[in-house]
């Protein structure tokens, strides 16, 4: 019998070395993803004038889309005290008094819901607010702050 020569067996096992050593190799995308609330204290963090609110539960959940198919995984709101009084809502589900961060489990999913809203915007200046996304993470900014505090949100979001 005869065994195959140096380079067919190196040829083979170079692949097999990759995905063994590629395997073998911890990134921040093996730690599991962040929920809303852990995003909410994180923004609070950074943001000396937010402050996390309620967690979003599929009880309470206005939207009712906590865990239906394609929708977010968890949300919480988030207030921020320069909202003026005037426009604060009583509601503390509310995200006109902050924000609201919702998680989703892909990034297609995040994206859908991010153009949903904005279309919905469009068509109804109403329900205008800030919007940024990064990656399965919506943070979703009330349109009571001015254009620079809501920007401190979108920094904060990308880690600036």
């Amino acid at each position: 019998m005869k065994l195959p020569s140096r380079r067919v067996v190196a040829g083979l096992l170079a692949p097999l070395a990759t995905v063994l050593v590629l395997s073998g190799c911890s990134s921040s995308s093996d730690a599991p993803p962040k929920t809303a609330q852990q995003v909410v204290t994180d923004l609070a963090a950074k943001i000396s004038t937010a402050k996390p609110g309620q967690v979003i539960t599929a009880q309470n959940d206005p939207n009712k889309l906590l865990g239906r198919p394609s929708q977010y995984t968890s949300a919480a709101v988030f207030t921020d005290s320069r909202v003026p009084e005037e426009n604060q809502n009583p509601d503390q589900l509310s995200a006109d008094n902050g924000g609201k961060v919702e998680v989703f489990a892909s990034e297609d999913e995040a994206k859908a819901r991010h153009d949903y809203i904005q279309a919905l915007a469009k068509q109804t200046p109403i329900a205008a607010e800030y919007d940024y996304l990064s990656g399965t993470v919506l943070v979703r900014v009330t349109k009571n702050l001015d254009p620079d505090a809501a920007k401190q949100y979108q920094d904060a979001l990308a880690g600036r």
